[in-house]
C-alpha cells in the first residue's frame, strides 16, 4: 500500500511555479523553516536516483 502524499509537495510545488521554476531547493527551506539536513536527504536521494 502507498503513502499517503504529503501536503508539503503542494506546497513545494506551489512556491516554485510562483518564482517562474527559478526557486532552488535550498531557497525553498529557507522559506519553509525546514533543516538543512532535510534538503540533504533530498540532494542525496536525487544523486543515488541518477546512477541507477
Amino acid at each position: 500500500m502507498a503513502r499517503e502524499r504529503s501536503p508539503d509537495r503542494d506546497k513545494a510545488k506551489q512556491m516554485w511555479l510562483e518564482s517562474g521554476g527559478t526557486m532552488k531547493l535550498k531557497e525553498y527551506l529557507r522559506r519553509s523553516f525546514c533543516s538543512g539536513q532535510k534538503g540533504s536527504e533530498v540532494e542525496n536521494t536525487r544523486r543515488m536516483e541518477r546512477l541507477r
